[in-house]
């Protein structure tokens, strides 16, 4: 068995909500729907975190920060972690302005900092911050994002971290090359992260000159140009949200790259490891910029030590793995205008309301749908604590709760929302519900419910949760994805067992989850589950079903029908199920049922019908869409 590529994991606050529960001391504030903000005059002004139970047992930890710093103060970012009992606060960087230093330590019985690493003497639990901000009068500090990478660096390396997942083929971002060995400073040998950094913001179109990045990037203490949190920092000045990373996979990092977003990634190699580098003898630290992957998987990079000829470089796929993931654990940069591209469902099940929904009564009348954890969506607009979002798994093509991309829009708790660039799922939850435990908290996974894993032994998978978790879920809840089904028959047979879970249960309108569906959410999950992603409601999934005559349907197809005296408006959809039965969530009884057709409708269609009419509704008849048909 493959061992579980994953060795670290990243906790992002990127979000405003994410810093809601934050304390404050002094002049420091964290207003209701926007960023922290802690204020100079007499004293200090501090921000505290609360304490997070980390996703993985960790020994080290990497610190990112992006924060405006106006004013002649400064603000001190410092972390705390629970090995035993907690530790003192180690200082990771000191933000002045346009610049910033690491901050001189001592090795402490816990652990020290390196400069940006902190090593801890015995693994950690979990983490809390502080930032403390000192300066005169009218000075201030704004929190825009902090991002917290934690590692366990016992765990061995892995060659699942050479998998690509879904992808294949060539894949390359146009991103203009930069040398840092022909920039006019004495120094520029050093300065290949922040070079890399500021070809990923021109990609973005935040264009920086390199030797702008370098300055700001600058470590005034140690007086290097590689601190992580540094860059980082350098990189959100210039207008982007930037934080340091460890990728576990190729799949996870072209995940990212995929959205566009090159990856300032650190190697470390001997002579002859990477054979085309630049750099012949090796190097114990070296960025370059990841834009791709050739037809056979390579790493396609922009190199910066390249001084004359050629700066895009083709790297062999195991040679750049051993650099980067063995060597440096997939250290890199994310670089990104805004963190909510990767927004996501923190919550194992979230209400979509037309408008926000306070009462019982306003939530039973407002539903519109329900997301699952992971599930991607893209923030529209925020007020006092609820966030309005395009649920972008969930195609919509007309109607009044249509967002900008097609999908379904609406409002959510915005605590249930976390941004966090999840890799690629490969497993879905087909029982429907799945136990997980994450920090101590006991959730229930909602069939339908997608996400990376590894598997963990004793029948077991870890899967990623958003917000930075991990968690331990039962193999047999989950079926892979897509879907490992060898046939078409096999494909209907498995979606039909997914809704059948649901039989007895009661009808719940709006409802998409294990808590209860109502018609078009049984039929949209169950399909779900293999792979196929049929839109949320009745009407659209009519409108992308082809018509099927009676005698041919196929358990697994499907039977619409509209209100009365109202042929075209479809407002029901029901699964065939073989011999004349079908299955449904319906509000006529109440619950999910099994039932002839002849008993719901009062007669049988036409053998050649595609359609028919009884009691003044229209019945239509349609096919599943063909497997792995995304509509």
């Amino acid at each position: 068995m493959i061992k579980d590529p994953t060795r670290s994991r990243t906790v992002l606050y990127a979000l405003p909500s994410d810093f809601a529960g934050w304390r404050t001391t002094g002049r420091a504030s964290v207003p209701a729907s926007g960023r922290p903000v802690l204020r100079g005059g007499s004293g200090k002004s501090a921000l505290s975190s609360p304490a997070a139970a980390a996703p993985l047992l960790f020994d080290q930890l990497v610190l990112s920060v992006n924060a405006s710093v106006k004013g002649a103060g400064s603000l001190r970012a410092e972390v705390s972690v629970l090995q035993k009992k907690w530790s003192p606060w180690f200082a990771m960087a000191e933000l002045r302005g346009a610049e910033g230093s690491s901050v001189p330590s001592r090795p402490l019985p816990q652990g020290e900092v390196g400069q940006d690493l902190l090593k801890l003497t015995r693994k950690a639990a979990a983490f809390r911050l502080r930032f403390v901000f000192s300066g005169p009068a009218g000075s201030r500090a704004e929190l825009v994002l902090a991002a917290v990478c934690l590692t366990d660096v016992s765990l061995p390396y892995s060659a699942a971290a050479l998998d690509r997942g879904p992808y294949a083929g060539a894949f390359s971002l146009k991103v203009k090359p930069v040398s840092q060995m022909r920039l006019t400073h004495p120094r520029c040998k050093d300065m290949c992260s922040p070079v890399s950094a500021s070809m990923a913001l021109s990609a973005i179109g935040l264009p920086t000159e390199p030797l702008r990045q370098a300055a700001a990037a600058r470590d005034r203490a140690a007086d290097i140009y590689g601190n992580w949190t540094l860059n980082a920092r350098a990189a959100s000045l210039s207008g982007a949200a930037a934080w340091y990373t460890r990728f576990n996979t190729f799949a996870e990092a072209e995940a990212v790259l995929r959205r566009g977003l090159p990856l300032a990634a650190s190697l470390t190699f001997g002579p002859g490891e990477l054979r085309g580098s630049p750099l012949k003898k090796g190097t114990r630290g070296h960025f370059v910029l990841i834009k791709g992957f050739d037809a056979r998987g390579n790493a396609v990079c922009n190199d910066p030590a390249v001084k004359t000829g050629r700066a895009e470089r083709t790297y062999r796929r195991e040679e750049f793995a051993r650099a980067w993931f063995r060597n440096k654990f997939g250290a890199a940069y994310i670089i990104v205008r805004d963190p909510a591209v990767f927004a996501a469902v923190a919550a194992p099940v979230e209400s979509l309301y037309s408008s926000p929904a306070f009462t019982p009564a306003q939530k039973k009348k407002r539903i519109e749908s329900q997301l699952l954890m992971n599930e991607a969506v893209r923030p529209l607009s925020r007020s006092r604590g609820w966030t309005r979002v395009e649920a972008l798994e969930q195609p919509h093509k007309s109607g009044p709760y249509r967002g900008p991309s097609g999908c379904y829009a609406g409002f959510v708790r915005s605590a249930s929302l976390r941004a966090d660039p999840l890799p690629p799922p490969n497993y879905c939850v087909a029982a429907k519900s799945a136990a997980a435990v994450c920090g101590g908290e006991r959730l229930s996974l909602s069939i339908g419910t997608r996400f990376y894993a590894a598997p963990a032994g004793k029948g077991r998978l870890r899967a990623w949760l958003a917000g930075g978790r991990l968690t331990p879920v039962k193999r047999a809840d989950c079926v892979p994805f897509p879907p490992a089904e060898k046939s078409e028959a096999a494909l209907r047979r498995s979606i039909l067992a997914a809704a059948r879970q649901f039989l007895g249960d009661r009808y719940f309108w709006g409802g998409r989850s294990h808590h209860g569906p109502d018609c078009s959410g049984l039929v949209s999950l169950a399909c779900r589950t293999r792979g196929l992603d049929l839109p949320r409601n009745a009407d659209d999934q009519r409108r992308l079903s082809p018509s099927r005559r009676w005698r041919d349907l196929l358990p697994g197809d499907l039977i619409f029908s509209s209100p009365r005296g109202r042929p075209r408006e479809i407002d029901h959809v029901m699964f065939y199920t073989g011999g004349g039965r079908l299955l449904e969530a319906t509000g006529e009884s109440g619950d999910v049922r099994e039932i002839p057709f002849v008993k719901k409708f009062g007669g049988l269609p036409a053998a050649g019908a595609v359609k028919a009419v009884f009691g003044g509704k229209t019945v239509y008849f349609a096919g599943l869409r063909p497997r792995g048909r995304r509509v």
